[in-house]
């Protein structure tokens, strides 16, 4: 529930960038700022996670219940999400 918390709140601010975009077109710097701000928030939530499900992954505990293609797909989906953003 944690991550998921930490998902909206970090991921609420695309949603809002989009908003503004569709009600804001002719002010360009909010636009921006918006932009900017969801770029930078999806990005820190991005690196804030990866790290977080690795461990909860290969945790010793956790380690014996996933099945191998999870636990090396799983770290791959975050690193392609991460260098999506770039």
């Amino acid at each position: 529930m944690i991550l998921g918390l930490f998902d909206t709140l970090l991921e609420v601010w695309v949603a809002v960038a989009m908003i503004i975009q569709r009600f804001y077109p002719s002010r360009p710097n909010i636009r921006h700022r918006a932009l900017i701000v969801a770029i930078l928030t999806q990005s820190i939530g991005t690196l804030a996670e990866t790290p977080f499900v690795l461990w909860l992954f290969f945790a010793p505990p956790m380690r014996q219940k996933w099945e191998l293609s999870f636990m090396i797909a799983t770290p791959l989906a975050h690193v392609l999400f991460l260098f999506s953003k770039c």
